[in-house]
């Protein structure tokens, strides 16, 4: 019996670990409370669609409804409606000048362009959004592939890019409660919108990017990308 034992192969910690592969869920609070953890135990196993789908839909989902809760409010609508009016006005005056359009018609004209214009950014805003996001998937793609000579693909990239979108759908949530909370249109969480500076000044651009959750997303994002594709800083070269 002792000889038995002596010859019986012993395991070490990392061989009797059994890696397993998580679930939508454990992804989902992962992405919250352990980024690197789950990115790297999602990179062990085959990408899945729905690990990019299921958060894209659901953030497409979250951003039409937010639209609709901030224009059924008369007041937040109309403060959507002080901001968009400047620029249909200016462009039916050019149809005015033109002949297009008779002096007579012109506040129906700007009623119905601004109904049309409410309806058209509910429609075309996730739209654009699909369209932007795959395009730049594949962008990362490449800069992943042949500047950081990553190991990544096509799908990792969506998963590494989608996942973290649940940060984003919080955004999302924050910021039809700021609308409520400050009873005007804002379009996201950043500081410019909070302070309700104009986007065309300076300091209105500047602080256009400081968004706490958009920082959050691009962090996560990051190490997202950095384990799907095997990035290692210090052993890649560019």
């Amino acid at each position: 019996m002792e000889e038995m034992k002596n010859q019986a192969p012993s395991m070490s910690p990392v061989e009797s670990e059994e890696e397993f592969e998580l679930n939508h869920t454990d992804k989902l609070a992962g992405v919250f409370t352990e980024p690197v953890k789950t990115f790297s135990l999602i990179s062990k196993f085959p990408t899945k669609h729905s690990d990019w789908a299921i958060p894209l839909i659901i953030y497409l989902v979250i951003m039409i409804v937010a639209f609709i809760l901030q224009m059924n409010n008369d007041t937040i609508k109309q403060d959507y409606i002080n901001k968009l009016k400047p620029k249909i006005e200016e462009t039916i005056q050019k149809q005015v000048d033109a002949g297009q359009i008779s002096k007579e018609n012109v506040d129906s004209v700007v009623e119905t362009g601004i109904k049309w214009a409410i309806i058209m950014t509910c429609i075309s805003k996730p739209i654009g959004f699909l369209i932007m996001f795959f395009l730049f998937a594949g962008i990362i793609l490449l800069i992943s592939k042949y500047v950081l000579r990553g190991e990544g693909n096509y799908n990792g990239v969506l998963v590494s890019m989608g996942l973290p979108f649940y940060i984003s759908v919080l955004s999302l949530i924050i910021t039809v409660i700021l609308s409520y909370v400050f009873s005007r249109f804002l379009n996201s969480t950043s500081l410019s919108e909070i302070l309700n500076l104009d986007p065309k000044s300076t300091v209105g651009k500047l602080l256009t990017v400081v968004d706490v959750f958009q920082f959050w997303y691009l962090a996560i994002m990051s190490i997202g990308l950095a384990k799907m594709s095997h990035f290692n800083p210090t052993t890649n070269n560019c």
